[in-house]
């Protein structure tokens, strides 16, 4: 028996709405971080599927480098939604997007090792802006780009 007040959905029923949709991705997240080393002069940017990656980094790897505050980049979080790392890489290429001379960079991919889990790109520091307005770009993606990354992705792959 139906109550008046009460809303009923049918589980059978189908949500086409955009949220509707990318709510089969609630399991995919990707969670970004950026580094600076003042010494070398040299930032990194790193993102993963889980934060307990960053504790699998080697020290070798991270020596002398320091988060960057929260309060520097001013985000709203430090996670994007519905997408993860893979799906990223593979939409906006491996330097996520930026304009950078490939001669500077270094590339760490760990996303298919399971023991790891994630991908960082290593710049000069002089590149600090452009990897700013990268972790910007990232976390405020509309739902729309979104599912758009994630159409791109399984397209690609079929």
């Amino acid at each position: 028996m139906k109550y008046p007040g009460k809303k009923y959905h049918d589980q059978n029923e189908i949500d086409e709405s955009l949220f509707g949709l990318l709510n089969a991705y609630k399991g995919f997240n990707t969670y970004i971080k950026l580094m600076v080393n003042d010494q070398k002069r040299r930032v990194m940017f790193m993102i993963s599927d889980n934060p307990s990656a960053w504790s699998r980094i080697s020290e070798t790897e991270i020596a002398g480098y320091t988060t960057v505050k929260r309060l520097k980049l001013q985000p709203r979080r430090m996670f994007v939604k519905f997408i993860g790392p893979e799906h990223i890489i593979n939409y906006m290429g491996p330097t996520i997007g930026m304009k950078l001379p490939l001669k500077n960079v270094i590339i760490h991919d760990f996303l298919d090792d399971s023991q790891k889990r994630y991908f960082s790109i290593e710049v000069p520091q002089k590149h600090m802006l452009s990897m700013m307005n990268t972790f910007k770009k990232l976390i405020d993606l509309t739902p729309q780009r979104k599912y758009e990354i994630i159409e791109n992705f399984y397209s690609i792959r079929s």
